[in-house]
């Protein structure tokens, strides 16, 4: 097991108490695993001590699909095609993108949407994968996006509009607005050469240019990698929205009217925006899963053999700590299972 502690760049300003209990915060993702190919395992994390604490598992490395058993919703786009988006009549596709073997983070196939010049229909100029089954009061929205470039030369001037609608929340019936967005903007409280992640909260609108930005240290976007972006959303009147990249917490703010109503709450990932045209983006491994208590107790299954890294997180506003398990499915080429030193069969 790995375990990883981020003291986040709010401890500068607590209290030592605070400071304490972002220390008491503790993660075991439980043991390694070994599994015959196409069984289950059960995962048996455990979180100790902290308070305010959001729980949620990923997979950080392994040649297949994971599923974990909590999650409400899973898409790979390991079909060749969007149908776990659109599938049931649950969402809609928009935009110039498709699904392509040229980058999967993994199996075969990723997301690839592209900013497009504008067509007949001058809305219609990029990417949006939307799906309207998550009414959910608390859930955890999941999805890894491959930034391939330094976008800095082709940010519009002034940059006080400008940005790409990355993430988001709206309502599903009109006036069909987002509530909630996370965009990739031109760092406009820096020297502007660096593209970073900001939040834009519609009913709250945020300077400059509509934007807050979170944790100063951790919002620029990684290029020419896959980056994982997590966001905790809680539907209420007085709600909650908490947003993770790369495992690192840079985003919390709570009493927000975030409430979009039964059957209206649309989430969806792209690339949307003025900015950036013809040039695309990556999307994969998308899930949401329901906040409950008992997350870090799940089961997990595996679409192809091989070595598998699931990062179990825990995150207070005061500290962030993961710790990671290795699950090994079927004979990958290392000693038989049961051989000594080596973890026993999971049935």
């Amino acid at each position: 097991m790995y375990r990883i502690v981020f003291a986040t760049a709010f401890l500068l300003a607590v209290s030592p108490a605070a400071v304490t209990q972002a220390q008491s915060l503790s993660v075991n993702a439980g043991a390694d695993h070994a599994v015959g190919e196409g069984q289950q395992v059960s995962l048996t994390g455990n979180i100790a001590g902290g308070s305010d604490v959001q729980v949620f598992w990923s997979k950080l490395t392994g040649p297949g699909v994971v599923e974990f058993g909590h999650q409400q919703f899973h898409a790979s786009f390991e079909t060749g095609d969007v149908s776990e988006w659109i599938g049931d009549d649950g969402g809609n596709h928009t935009g110039v993108s498709f699904v392509s073997q040229n980058n999967p983070r993994s199996g075969d196939w990723s997301w690839q949407a592209q900013n497009a010049a504008v067509r007949t229909n001058s809305n219609d100029i990029s990417a949006k994968l939307l799906r309207w089954r998550f009414d959910y009061d608390e859930a955890y929205y999941s999805a890894w996006f491959y930034w391939p470039e330094d976008y800095d030369e082709v940010w519009q001037r002034p940059p006080t509009e400008d940005y790409i609608n990355m993430f988001q929340f709206k309502e599903r019936a009109r006036p069909w607005d987002p509530s909630i967005l996370l965009a990739a903007i031109p760092d406009r409280w820096g020297d502007g050469t660096k593209d970073v992640l900001a939040i834009h909260d519609a009913g709250h609108g945020s300077s400059p240019g509509g934007f807050t930005r979170g944790d100063l240290n951790a919002t620029a976007i990684p290029q020419g990698q896959w980056n994982h972006l997590i966001a905790y959303a809680e539907q209420s009147k007085s709600g909650r929205f908490v947003v993770w990249l790369n495992g690192q917490r840079i985003f919390d703010r709570s009493g927000l009217d975030f409430i979009l109503g039964s059957n209206n709450a649309m989430w969806g990932i792209g690339n949307y925006g003025g900015d950036g045209i013809n040039r695309h983006l990556f999307w994969d491994d998308a899930s949401v899963a329901i906040a409950q208590p008992g997350i870090e107790r799940t089961t997990a299954t595996f679409s192809k053999p091989g070595t598998y890294r699931l990062r179990l997180t825990a995150s207070s506003p005061n500290a962030t700590v993961h710790d990671e398990v290795v699950v090994t499915v079927g004979n990958v080429g290392s000693p038989p299972l049961g051989a000594p030193g080596q973890p026993k069969l999971v049935n």
